[in-house]
Order: C-alpha cells, then structure tokens, then sequence
C-alpha cells in the first residue's frame, strides 16, 4: 500500500483532495525518461521506444530499458535516486497544498512506516 492509498484508507484526505494533489505532483515531478535524456544515458528515442515496448508488453521502465541494452539495471537505480532527490513525494505535495501541516505528516508517515512493517514485514519506500 503506497502512503496516498494509507492516507485515504484512514480519511485524512478526500478523493478529491488526493487526485488534486497527484495531479499536482504529475505536473511538477521529472519523468524518469527525461532524467534519463538528460544524464545522457539514453537518446530520446530510445526512451521512446523502451516506452513503447513497455505499453505494449509491460514492466518497469528500467527492466525494459536494460531488456532492450539500453542501460544497465545499475545505473537505471542510480537515476532512480536522482528522480528520488529531486522530486516532491506525495507528504511535500499536500504540505505545498496546505492540505496538511508539516509536524501532521511526519507524524503520519511514522505511523505508516510502523502499520505497513507489521503488515508486511519490510518497511515501505517512499
């Protein structure tokens, strides 16, 4: 269970609030083939056809992409972490939002870190 799904499973948020806020984040955040482009890992038309092979037979962006000799499994994890540092997570959103204040989703976060570890015995990524 992602935290938007915990949040709205616990009605901190409405519907309506969520999809705002994931819209929101949508138009703010860097899609990973663009990183990609823009580290010089991929040219955009590999991007574009890792994309197109993976509408058509599914899988994660990177397992396509190394599937297909773009680029290792390796570095697609390193601009993972690149996407992770420069993106907004769905708890910055909804601070930015004033959905909810800071001291709230640090507080939130915690919980869901402790319900999704006892429920499925790692701890979740964010």
């Amino acid at each position: 269970m992602e935290f938007d799904e915990y949040l709205l499973k616990k009605k901190i948020l409405s519907e309506r609030e969520l999809l705002t806020a994931l819209d929101f984040q949508s138009k703010l955040n860097t899609p990973i083939g663009k990183i990609l482009i823009r580290e010089g890992l991929m040219t955009p038309e590999e991007v574009l056809r890792t994309l197109i092979v993976q509408k058509k037979e599914g899988g994660r962006l990177g397992e396509v992409a190394a599937r297909l000799g773009y680029i290792s499994l390796n570095a697609f994890y390193n601009v993972l972490a690149i996407q992770s540092r420069e993106n907004m997570d769905i708890g910055q959103v909804l601070i930015s939002m004033d959905l909810i204040d800071e001291k709230t989703c640090e507080k939130l976060k915690a919980e869901y870190m402790k319900d999704v570890s006892s429920e499925y015995g790692t701890p979740p990524l964010f």
